[in-house]
């Protein structure tokens, strides 16, 4: 039904913005110099959040596997409890989003006078 489909199109997007990490440059903080090198930014993407993520993309992908074949009963239980700690690992990476901020705070100070940081934050 609908929350299964709902279910899909979670799973593809986290799966395709995982795929897409591999191509995602990045900021190197001390010299402040973009990375665009495919090898370099899937080697770190790799040493950093790829486990979590591939976790989390699995997850949720069993769960739809699971919650597709799932005759009810017992096995809705276990869904349910299965669910919740997926949606706790999400969680968790949504604290990149914090550690976003920082980075981009850092840079900004970096290349910034004060009056334009101030301009930028408000």
């Amino acid at each position: 039904g609908f929350l299964n489909a709902c279910m899909i199109v979670s799973a593809s997007f986290w799966a395709s913005d995982m795929c897409l990490s591999f191509l995602k440059g990045y900021y190197r903080l001390k010299e402040g110099d973009l990375e665009t090198r495919i090898t370099s930014i899937a080697a770190r993407y790799v040493r950093t959040w790829f486990a979590l993520d591939a976790l989390l993309v699995c997850c949720d992908w069993a769960n739809i596997a699971v919650t597709s074949s799932s005759n009810g009963g017992g096995d809705s239980m276990k869904m349910l409890r299965f669910a919740r700690i997926v949606k706790a690992i999400r969680l968790v990476s949504i604290l990149r989003i914090g550690r976003l901020q920082r980075v981009v705070s850092d840079l900004l100070e970096r290349c910034l006078s004060e009056q334009g940081r101030s301009c930028v934050t408000l």
